[in-house]
């Protein structure tokens, strides 16, 4: 019988039934609309299947005063009442259930490229991912050690540095690797803007907040906001740029063949960021930003290892 009032077959009756089935319990009726095709359903039977057929804790008053968007998303609703009612949900990631209820593993994360806007639904019945059992995951977490990393005493203080594009990180990877950047204890992949949710990984990976993190982006507006971001949301650590690269990179180009923004970006404040440096290199800094052009981090290749040995991260 429990599987049954799960599947939405029985409902429980407002008043002890009169006339019942053998062995049905007289507090459930069977629901007249289970098994009816619902583009033959009248409106009064799909009110009565919101206000006595779905699990209480979802949110009806939406559906009560928009019908036919009830009868649009009923066979979403009828999954997510299903999932619900059983007890505790497992939980899976968001992709996964979306795909289970809404036949889209976008239908969550990502809706403006899915089929079905799964948020929309959720919103109408008051549920939370959490309700649904399904969890956001972030990007993989990618990460190089040094071979000495996990062996350094607890009371070390490692360096590590962050580097916000994949083909600066694979050369700095490498060169860590073959203890070329010796004074390196560990590289982050940062992958743009992704660090800001990845790095809560740091210490299932043997980071400590004790260590020293130096971070290495983009010299432009949007590469100078992610460090901002990044400091402000782990403030416990202590993140600062890598001063000798973005100096040595600066120099290397040299500002007046700074490139072009392909697209504008909104300038924003960077005075904090500029503050770590000489005040040559913020007012180079502030000149690069100011007039939208950067120097993309990749300036610095498998060929600069040599002299970045020398000059170390500050």
């Amino acid at each position: 019988m429990i599987e049954l009032v799960s599947e939405n077959i029985l409902i429980k009756a407002k008043k002890p039934q009169v006339i019942s089935f053998y062995q049905l319990d007289e507090k459930y009726l069977i629901n007249p609309t289970a098994f009816t095709p619902v583009s033959l359903l009248s409106d009064k039977q799909l009110y009565l299947e919101l206000t006595t057929g779905l699990f209480h804790k979802l949110g009806k008053n939406y559906y009560l005063q928009h019908v036919q968007k009830y009868k649009e998303d009923r066979p979403y609703i009828l999954r997510i009442n299903d999932l619900v009612s059983n007890g505790p949900v497992e939980t899976l990631t968001a992709n996964e259930r979306a795909f289970e209820l809404f036949g889209d593993e976008k239908a969550l994360t990502s809706p403006k490229h899915a089929a079905f806007d799964g948020n929309v639904v959720l919103k109408n019945l008051e549920l939370t991912l959490e309700d649904i059992g399904a969890e956001i995951v972030s990007e993989p977490f990618v990460y190089t050690k040094s071979e000495g990393f996990d062996t350094r005493d607890v009371t070390s203080v490692r360096t590590v540095l962050i580097v916000e594009n994949k083909d600066t990180y694979w050369t700095l990877k490498n060169a860590v690797l073959q203890s070329d950047l010796d004074y390196i204890d560990m590289v982050i992949f940062g992958k743009g803007k992704a660090i800001l949710s990845t790095f809560r990984y740091i210490e299932e990976v043997g980071g400590r907040v004790s260590d020293r993190y130096y971070y290495f982006g983009d010299l432009d507006s949007e590469g100078i906001e992610i460090f901002n971001l990044f400091r402000k949301k782990y403030s416990e650590y202590e993140i600062v740029p890598a001063v000798a690269y973005y100096e040595y990179m600066i120099n290397k180009v040299g500002v007046e063949n700074a490139k072009a923004i392909r697209t504008h970006q909104k300038v924003k404040d960077c005075s904090s960021f500029i503050g770590y440096f000489s005040d040559l290199t913020g007012h180079n800094i502030k000149t690069i930003v100011e007039n939208n052009l950067y120097i993309p981090q990749e300036a610095i290749n498998k060929t600069d290892v040599m002299e970045l040995r020398v000059i170390g991260l500050q």
